[in-house]
C-alpha cells in the first residue's frame, strides 16, 4: 500500500484483488479439508457450528461467529476445528479499513499521527476495559475478556504497532534483524510463560 501511494499507482480494487489471491486459494483448500472430517467426526450440534463458521471463514467474518458463541454454553475448543479463523477475520477487516484511511488522509505526517493515535486508543480499551470497566452490552467480565479478544477495535492495536514500525524506517531497518530475533523469542516464551490466569487481551499480550 506504501509503495504504490508513493509511486501514485494505489488502486482500491487492485489491493482486494491481490488480497484475494493470496488469502482465498489456502482458505478454500484447508476449508475442504475439514468439511469430510467434520461431518465424520462432528456430532449434530457440533456440525452445525462448524457450518455456521464455515459460512463465516468464507466472508472473514468469523470472529463475529465464535464471539456469539461465547458463553456458559460455549462448546471446547476441540470441538471447533475453525476455530483459528478468527484471528483471519481481524486481519482481512483490518485490511478493509487501512487502505481507506491511506485515501482519506494524504498528508504523510498526518496519517502517521492517526495511526499512533489509533494504536493508543486500542490499546487503552482493550487494557482499560479487561481491568476496570465493563463495555457496553457487557454483563461481566467474561463477555469482556471475549469481546476484548474477537473484536477488531481491541487487537488493532497489535497490527498497527507492525505498520507503524514500517513507516519508521530508521527504527525498523538498522534494527529488523535484532527485531526479528526477539519476537521470536517472545512467541517461544509465551508457550512457556503464558497461563490462563492471565487476561488476555492485556498488558501481557
Amino acid at each position: 500500500v506504501l509503495g504504490d501511494f508513493e509511486k501514485g499507482s494505489f488502486s482500491l480494487s487492485h489491493f482486494y484483488e491481490r488480497r484475494v489471491r493470496r488469502i482465498l486459494p489456502a482458505l478454500l483448500v484447508m476449508l475442504a479439508a475439514t468439511v469430510p472430517l467434520a461431518y465424520v467426526f462432528l456430532s449434530a450440534d457440533p456440525l452445525a457450528d462448524y457450518s455456521a463458521a464455515l459460512l463465516g471463514a468464507t466472508w472473514f467474518s468469523s470472529n463475529f461467529v465464535f464471539w456469539s458463541e461465547a458463553g456458559y454454553f460455549d462448546r471446547a475448543s476441540e470441538f471447533k476445528p475453525l476455530l483459528h479463523t478468527w484471528s483471519l477475520g481481524v486481519e482481512e477487516q483490518f485490511y478493509i479499513l487501512l487502505p481507506l484511511i491511506f485515501l482519506a488522509i494524504k498528508n504523510k505526517k498526518s496519517r502517521n499521527f492517526i495511526f499512533i493515535f489509533l494504536l493508543i486508543v486500542s490499546f487503552i480499551y482493550g487494557f482499560g476495559e479487561n481491568y476496570y470497566g465493563l463495555p457496553f452490552g457487557c454483563p461481566n467480565s467474561d463477555c469482556i475478556s471475549t469481546t476484548n479478544f474477537y473484536w477488531l477495535h481491541t487487537r488493532l492495536w497489535e497490527l498497527l504497532f507492525g505498520v507503524i514500525l514500517n513507516f519508521l524506517p530508521q527504527i525498523s531497518k538498522p534494527y529488523s534483524k535484532h527485531i526479528s530475533v526477539v519476537s521470536f523469542i517472545s512467541i517461544l516464551s509465551s508457550f512457556i510463560l503464558y497461563s490462563e490466569e492471565y487476561i488476555h487481551p492485556g498488558l501481557y499480550t
